[in-house]
């Protein structure tokens, strides 16, 4: 049985509302592709499950920054979704091509892990995105956005980090999380040696912009 493909435009529930002047989709559904209809089990092991993406290869382009975020809250609010999309769109206002988002730039049929890894590898500036509840399943070694953390810290020293905390402090990102986790520990001691910018929709993001293009 062949692949089941799905694309964004044809799979995706949403209606537009504007924050700040700017227009912000608000994904409400988006179908997993079924992973277990791969034929084989090197097609299946090719392929990877990503808050409803199946994806396997792209384009080796190269951009200045990368944003990393978790989807949705626990309770399946695409908070994260909504946040990066301000911060990718105000990028890209000033510089077009310059920013990475996985909604914009990943493809059906991309695989998703070497793509992730690529353009961390490549980037000048990553750019966390982060929200109270992001880091929940961050414990979890199959979790991709651990996945993501873990890769973009590789190269502490070598690329800018920026963190973006949106409505959250964080005391509350990690409160409740286990303190003896490698990649958690790794990540808060990155967080108390560079700048933090705190940001919310009600105030605006003019604050994270100016930080990122310094």
């Amino acid at each position: 049985m062949p692949a089941t493909r799905r694309t964004r435009s044809n799979n995706i529930q949403r209606h537009e509302t504007v924050t700040n002047g700017l227009t912000m989709i608000h994904c409400r559904h988006y179908p997993r592709c079924d992973y277990y209809q791969h034929s084989s089990a090197q097609a299946r092991n090719t392929l990877f499950k990503h808050e409803g993406k199946c994806v396997k290869q792209n384009d080796s382009k190269s951009f200045k920054h990368v944003i990393l975020y978790r989807w949705r809250t626990e309770e399946n609010i695409p908070a994260g979704l909504a946040f990066a999309q301000l911060i990718y769109i105000q990028l890209e206002n000033v510089e077009k091509g310059s920013t990475w988002r996985d909604v914009e730039h990943l493809k059906p049929g991309d695989d998703l892990k070497q793509v992730v890894e690529h353009v961390i590898d490549n980037a000048q500036k990553i750019i966390f995105v982060l929200f109270h509840g992001c880091l929940s399943r961050c414990a979890d070694d199959g979790d991709f956005f651990r996945f993501e953390i873990s890769n973009a810290l590789k190269h502490k020293g070598r690329k800018r980090f920026i963190f973006l905390l949106f409505d959250t402090t964080t005391e509350e990102l990690f409160d409740g999380l286990p303190n003896d986790d490698p990649v958690l520990i790794e990540l808060k001691k990155n967080m108390e040696s560079v700048l933090i910018v705190h940001a919310s929709l009600e105030k605006g993001i003019s604050n994270c912009i100016e930080s990122i293009l310094q």
